[in-house]
């Protein structure tokens, strides 16, 4: 006691949060289960600390829960290439326009969206019993050699439409054929089409659209790893994007807040 009220007197800190077993638990002060740590203050002298076990596992928890934020995931296969190119070219993208907060993509960030349509929620919970039907519209398509009798050939043949077709055409047909809503690829190396093939789809749909609320819901597919490629889609007029979880699972939750906050909605694909 005496001691620390002499620590007191030179202002330690003293933390004191073991609590000690009365007399009638048969044990008495010495065998409580706490343990004394005696440290350096900044003054250079001794400073006590009195902590018990069950705190003490409560600090190496919270230590556990920080350095483990995100889960320890790596893409598998050909999407580790992919995911590794998309992470490169975002950071590009994120170094250009850091030094202008006010550019669209960093104001699609830096502020929520009013609120969001659920255009793509009410395609796909129709009220009948029948599926809903989502078309993904792109501008190739890399087919196996055995469809294109090049069985000799490892590497699948790239089947392309002419470059100067507008998937808008096809997304307006398809729309009067009854699809629920339109995918649009936003790969250009792998699918020909681009996001400025996403703003065409999103302009021609909406100016055709009777209101907002029934304008058919068109949705971003693309590996997307980043936040700033959700601020794309929304740029150009998607709704909704696809969340490939085998490509994104350690920053699905960031992703999945990006898209909320964006007001937009996720269709997350699991295979």
């Amino acid at each position: 006691r005496a001691r620390l009220l002499e620590l007191r007197k030179r202002k330690q800190v003293i933390a004191v949060e073991c609590a000690v077993r009365d007399s009638e638990t048969g044990k008495d002060k010495d065998s409580a289960d706490c343990s004394v740590e005696r440290t350096k203050n900044d003054t250079g002298d001794d400073s006590v600390e009195v902590r018990s076990s069950e705190a003490k596992a409560a600090d190496v928890k919270d230590e556990k829960k920080g350095s483990s934020t995100k889960p320890l995931w790596k893409p598998a296969g050909m999407l580790e290439d992919i995911v590794r190119e998309k992470q490169l070219a975002m950071a590009l993208l994120e170094n250009t326009i850091s030094s202008r907060p006010d550019h669209p993509l960093n104001l699609r960030l830096a502020f929520a969206a009013s609120k969001p349509s659920f255009r793509l929620t009410r395609a796909i919970k129709r009220s009948s019993a029948e599926l809903s039907v989502f078309p993904l519209l792109k501008k190739s398509h890399r087919l196996s050699s055995s469809a294109t009798n090049h069985h000799h050939d490892d590497e699948p043949a790239l089947f392309s439409v002419d470059e100067n077709e507008k998937l808008e055409r096809y997304a307006m047909e398809m729309i009067h054929a009854g699809v629920d809503g339109v995918f649009v690829a936003t790969d250009r190396a792998r699918y020909g089409s681009s996001l400025q093939d996403l703003s065409d789809v999103s302009s021609r749909v909406r100016v055709s659209a009777v209101d907002t609320l029934s304008t058919t819901p068109i949705v971003r597919h693309d590996v997307i790893v980043h936040p700033l490629q959700i601020a794309e889609a929304a740029e150009n007029g998607a709704c909704g994007v696809v969340l490939i979880a085998a490509a994104c699972l350690a920053d699905l939750d960031e992703l999945l807040t990006t898209a909320t906050l964006a007001g937009m909605e996720a269709v997350v694909e699991c295979h």
